[in-house]
């Protein structure tokens, strides 16, 4: 997510994923490093979107692995109960909103001829 609203759970202090996954990634002095680096973001908005940047950059694969899991479970779900000419649109669906599409949509870019564009959609 770009803009304020990737900040507005730290300023704001609620749990979210990227803490809870973070947790799982970081040896427990780095987590907490990032703890107090949230207690501390008082003094405007580039902390927090500082602060947001590095829970990110720890969470980012672990994120990815847990939403591409759920994913892959409710197409197996599906097509458990379904015959394949209906749970194929489901597929289709599960498969654009995995979490690796960035970089399906960046080699596309390369084989089109078109430059890679970098964005924070594709964290």
């Amino acid at each position: 997510a770009a803009g304020s609203g990737r900040s507005d759970d730290l300023r704001n202090r609620r749990v979210t994923w990227p803490w809870a996954w973070a947790a799982t990634q970081l040896p427990p002095h780095r987590f907490a490093q990032l703890q107090q680096r949230s207690r501390e973001s008082n003094a405007g908005l580039g902390g927090f979107r500082s602060l947001a940047d590095h829970l990110a950059a720890a969470s980012v694969m672990c994120g990815r692995a847990a939403i591409n899991e759920r994913l892959d479970r409710a197409a197996r779900r599906v097509s458990a109960v379904a015959d394949r000419r209906r749970s194929g649109p489901l597929a289709a669906v599960t498969g654009a909103l995995r979490c690796d599409r960035g970089t399906r949509d960046r080699q596309n870019q390369r084989h089109a001829g078109a430059a890679p564009q970098t964005t924070e959609a594709a964290l």
